[in-house]
């Protein structure tokens, strides 16, 4: 196999594996309600918390910043995501979400 077969396989790879975690977010943003899960952050006050919310509300926000992208090459997420989460949530800051 040469090594463009190899790089075509595996951005063949890539590809799938972005596709299949887009297509999991947006059934979670379809479900009318899911098993709560957990983000952390900070509160305006500066103290770090936990929240439970509900995964369709988070799923929401981090397809409009193409989550799936960013999660499958491992890339640091937009800072808008996590300022469009820390607004929804009442948070100054949110720094990880259990997606």
């Amino acid at each position: 196999m040469s090594k463009e077969d190899k790089l075509h396989e595996a951005v063949k790879l890539i590809n799938e594996a972005i596709m299949a975690e887009y297509e999991r977010l947006e059934e979670i943003a379809k479900t009318e309600e899911g098993d709560p899960i957990l983000i952390e952050g900070e509160t305006t006050a500066g103290y770090f918390c936990h929240l439970m919310v509900d995964p369709k509300d988070v799923a929401k926000i981090v397809l409009e910043y193409n989550y799936p992208v960013w999660h499958i090459l491992q890339q640091d997420y937009p800072d808008g995501m996590w300022e469009d989460l820390g607004r929804k949530f009442g948070l100054a800051t949110v720094c990880s979400i259990d997606l």
